[in-house]
């Protein structure tokens, strides 16, 4: 049962850290433009996301695994929310017409970005041994 709790947390944690990530790509797109724009941009939408899912799946995997599962998820986050933003700005800018499709696309992309990595990680990030987490 403990197993099974601990890995319901970090899945709830996937969904919330997904629900985040969608809720602060535009807060995070308004910095875009300049160098250090892109680095507040990543802070804004990485770090929350980041804390979420590292602290959700500590119990799962572990301090390290956490650590190295929720920076992996979150850089892809990051990248894919950029790309999209860039392309839908773009776009907007171009005079083409802005649909809800876009803006769909805006929000959904970090969500399922989120979903789709942290869900495949929890299924192939290998886990602590027993038999080492109790010689240590």
């Amino acid at each position: 049962m403990q197993g099974s709790s601990s890995r319901l947390i970090a899945v709830v944690g996937v969904v919330v850290g997904a629900a985040l990530a969608a809720a602060l790509v535009m807060p995070a797109a308004r910095h875009l433009g300049t160098s250090a724009g892109l680095v507040w941009s990543a802070l804004i939408l990485g770090l929350p996301v980041l804390v979420v899912l590292m602290l959700s799946g500590l119990r799962y995997y572990g301090p390290l695994r956490s650590l190295v599962v929720a920076v992996g998820v979150t850089l892809i986050t990051c990248v894919v929310s950029l790309v999209i933003a860039a392309f839908v700005f773009a776009s907007a800018l171009s005079g083409s017409v802005t649909s809800f499709t876009l803006a769909v696309v805006l929000f959904g992309a970090p969500a399922l970005s989120v979903l789709i990595t942290g869900l495949l990680a929890l299924r192939l990030v290998p886990l602590p041994s027993v038999d080492s987490a109790s010689r240590a």
